[in-house]
């Protein structure tokens, strides 16, 4: 069956024939410059957001970082040179193969995020960005966060970047926008995002005695129709 005539099922799906489609590797990850048109974001934009991340893990050359959700390992090609060893994980087969293609020297693996393929504590940084808002609900995040903790070091941390929320905890309320459809057929779809609350990461990871904070985004350029915001939690020794 032809992908023009039907809609993607799932977030997976959906990229996989994202990454199939354009050979932009920005386009392939949805890194739209507004989400209102076929344009890919700027360097300058994308460079901001190597550096917002960077200094949000505050990694040392020393490290072992897991990025899960990783696309087509633009931040790994980004960060590689700077620690030990920096792995990727992602739902979606073509992602990783463009990502290996990317990053040869780097491993990669398909997985979901809450069902990640490594031992307890072996990775002294884990890095999940853009992905939140492609999980199902809350039971999920809930699992995927544990999930992190299980794999991240003691005193290890974990950014869960560009999540999703119906008001900014530093901005106010998003300004609604008309999105107008420009992206091709076999891009089609029905799936939703799902938005988070700040409250929900602080009152689950209180509960669970794990240290967070809710931060604020420093990307210079980037114009988002939606409210966005990062967690940090780090692992207790």
């Amino acid at each position: 069956m032809s992908h023009s005539n039907t809609s993607a099922a799932s977030w997976a799906e959906w990229f996989d024939r994202s990454a199939k489609h354009y050979k932009d590797p920005m386009m392939k990850m949805a890194y739209y410059l507004d989400g209102q048109t076929g344009t890919p974001v700027s360097l300058e934009v994308m460079q901001a957001t190597y550096r917002d991340i960077w200094n949000k893990l505050m990694t040392q050359p020393q490290h072992t970082v897991l990025d899960v959700g990783c696309g087509v390992g633009l931040f790994i090609k980004e960060y590689a040179a700077r620690a030990k060893n920096i792995i990727g994980t992602d739902t979606s087969l073509q992602m990783i193969k463009a990502a290996q293609k990317n990053n040869p020297r780097n491993d990669f693996f398909v997985c979901a995020a809450d069902q990640l393929p490594f031992n307890d504590r072996q990775f002294d940084r884990l890095l999940c960005y853009g992905v939140f808002h492609y999980l199902p609900d809350e039971k999920t995040v809930k699992h995927t966060v544990a999930e992190f903790v299980r794999v991240v070091k003691p005193d290890g941390l974990i950014v869960i970047g560009d999540v999703l929320a119906e008001t900014s905890p530093f901005s106010g309320p998003s300004a609604p926008k008309k999105v107008t459809r420009w992206w091709p057929a076999q891009l089609n779809h029905r799936l939703t995002k799902f938005k988070l609350p700040p409250n929900f990461f602080l009152d689950y990871c209180r509960e669970k005695n794990y240290p967070c904070e809710i931060l604020e985004q420093h990307i210079p350029g980037r114009i988002l129709p939606d409210s966005r915001y990062d967690v940090r939690i780090r692992v207790k020794k």
